[in-house]
């Protein structure tokens, strides 16, 4: 009989990191879960759209990396992030 387990892959770890220990036991701990709004305000996610808008805004995403960033850059600027983060 399984009476709780912890997550994996970091999650638990970095959530902290991300948004401060407090809001990260406040929604640990008694295994809440956050509106779209809510992860919008806490910076969990970058924008909050519509089901029925949702291909669209990620297509209008990728064309802007594509059509602004050259290739050599783009992996520069995701290795930087990923070092610092």
């Amino acid at each position: 009989m399984i009476v709780g387990s912890t997550a994996i892959g970091g999650g638990v770890q970095i959530l902290p990191i991300a948004i401060g220990e407090k809001r990260a036991k406040e929604l640990l701990l008694p295994a809440k879960f956050l509106t779209a709004d809510q992860a919008y305000e806490w910076g969990l996610v970058n924008r909050v759209v519509e089901n029925s808008k949702l291909e669209d805004e990620a297509g209008k995403m990728a064309l802007e990396v594509i059509e602004k960033s050259s290739r050599q850059g783009f992996r520069v600027i995701k290795l930087c992030i990923k070092l610092l983060g």
